[in-house]
């Protein structure tokens, strides 16, 4: 069998995981935890990830708030299920685990072209350009 089947990706526009309270019997009792928003400031500066973390970050969802094997974590069943769709798209593109990451530039263009819709943040990141000198103004 092989592993040349075409994973589907939503195309639909980001929206950024919201909280996950839900009303229990008494209106107010939670039933998931809430998946924080990322640190993009500590994001930002970071060349490469695991696939795992970097599925986080399509989703809105800062990677240490969540367990990636286990759904109750995420703010919803559905959510979950993007997750791993797209850990799992991460990993068969380029051939990576949670050992060897892949590169943010490399992300960000791949997920442009299949047009995966990504936060502004994960975007906004510093160019890096390292043989560049400073700048007359």
């Amino acid at each position: 069998m092989s592993n040349d089947k075409q994973l589907r990706v939503s195309k639909a526009p980001f929206k950024p995981v919201s909280g996950g309270t839900r009303s229990g019997p008494d209106g107010d009792q939670p039933t998931r935890p809430t998946a924080k928003p990322p640190r993009w400031d500590y994001w930002k500066r970071i060349k490469s990830a695991a696939p795992w973390k970097l599925a986080a970050l399509s989703l809105g969802i800062e990677p240490a708030s969540v367990d990636a094997d286990d759904a109750n974590t995420f703010p919803a069943a559905a959510t979950f299920g993007r997750f791993n769709l797209i850990t799992e798209a991460i990993k068969r593109r380029f051939g990576a685990d949670d050992r060897h990451g892949v590169g943010l530039a490399e992300f960000i263009a791949w997920a442009d072209s299949i047009s995966l819709e990504l936060p502004p943040e994960l975007r906004a990141r510093p160019s890096a350009a390292p043989d560049a000198g400073p700048r007359d103004r």
